[in-house]
């Protein structure tokens, strides 16, 4: 079995601390990406928990909090935040001694597509959950939507919005709000938010040479906010004649 919550390390890069952990006994590396919960709190939900441990029986995890969440620091310059993104993940790589790893994002897609196309050397394969290239939807939001959508992240509403099919489950309710406290509170979660305004790694896709698998429910609510989202866009910005 895997180790259960295992020890925090931190890495520094360019003079920000990084916090991953490492568990598993697999013979492949396995770099996890989220961004739903801080990683100490990945082994308090049981189901959560045993996914995890499952994962560790066939690689050796490494998962961490990206910069701006959890027990790692904020985001410091916004306009190069997904160049940030992709070299925070190389440095936790390094940290965890490991030369290539199958990149496990499960958050959107977006910034497991920007680490692989920007270190291709050190990403062998790539797993994506609810892939979403850019965020038109959020771009098409008001500066007060944006607010009320950072402080909807950064509480219980965040689930009712991301999975209501388990909103109702009062133990994941307890946990996920908890979470969701610890790992952004919402001035953080509306720096985020103007991150993914300007965000878009649809030239990436079409660069990628590595084995790739694509996750999704087909009944995500924010799969087809996002779908409703890049037609009206496209409709906007249609010639008239």
């Amino acid at each position: 079995m895997a180790v259960r919550d295992p020890e925090v390390r931190y890495v520094e890069r360019d003079g920000n601390c990084l916090a991953y952990e490492v568990f598993g006994h697999g013979s492949l590396d396995l770099l996890a990406f989220q961004s739903s919960c801080p990683i100490d709190l990945l082994w308090d939900l049981p189901q959560l928990a045993s996914f995890m441990e499952q994962l560790g029986e066939w690689a050796r995890v490494i998962v961490y909090d990206p910069r701006g969440q959890g027990a790692s620091d904020h985001i410091v310059d916004q306009g190069a935040a997904i160049e940030a993104v992709s070299d925070d993940a190389l440095a936790v790589l390094d940290a965890a001694h490991s030369e290539q790893a199958t990149l496990f994002d499960m958050s959107r897609g977006a910034t497991g597509v920007a680490i692989a196309a920007t270190h291709p050397q050190r990403i062998r394969s790539l797993i994506v959950s609810h892939l979403q290239a850019s965020f038109p939807e959020v771009r098409l939001l008001s500066t007060e939507q944006r607010r009320r959508l950072a402080r909807a992240r950064a509480g219980i509403r965040s689930l009712e919005l991301e999975n209501p099919r388990v909103a109702h489950d009062p133990a994941l309710r307890q946990w996920w709000g908890r979470a969701r406290r610890l790992l952004v509170s919402p001035d953080r979660a509306l720096a985020q938010i103007e991150i993914a305004t300007a965000l878009d790694v649809t030239p990436a896709l079409s660069s990628l040479q590595l084995p790739t698998l694509v996750l999704h429910r087909r009944d995500s609510p924010n799969r087809q906010r996002g779908d409703q989202s890049r037609r009206r866009e496209a409709n906007s910005q249609r010639p008239l004649c």
